[in-house]
């Protein structure tokens, strides 16, 4: 799985802006910039950010990040069978307002 950081930090590289140019327009150090590099697990509004401060669409950048999914559908239906049925719910609604976040995001029109 390829981490966030690196592609940032590749990106980075690509456009010729140091970390330490980075750091400067995000109001950080570098060593937070350095940090946010060697991280897998940056938050939205970080990665949008850093995006923003060097003009590249975070979207973009998120697309070419590999995802890794930690089990197979087979795996993940057995271990929601074990579930309570108020905790199934729970996943069933969650999963619902994902699937409504993400088509009213990109303008998917439901059938």
């Amino acid at each position: 799985m390829i981490k966030i950081g690196l592609v940032l930090k590749e990106m980075l590289k690509t456009m010729n802006i140091t970390q330490v140019a980075l750091a400067s327009k995000l109001g950080v150090t570098p060593t937070t910039i350095n940090n946010y590099f060697d991280s897998d697990n940056l938050t939205y509004q970080t990665i949008v950010k850093i995006c923003d401060a060097c003009g590249v669409d975070a979207w973009k950048v998120l697309a070419s990040v590999e995802t890794e999914l930690p089990m197979t559908f087979f795996e993940a239906m057995d271990s929601l069978s074990k579930l309570t049925e108020e905790q199934q719910k729970f996943i069933s609604a969650r999963l619902a307002a994902d699937v409504e976040f993400v088509t009213t995001f990109k303008g998917i029109k439901k059938p």
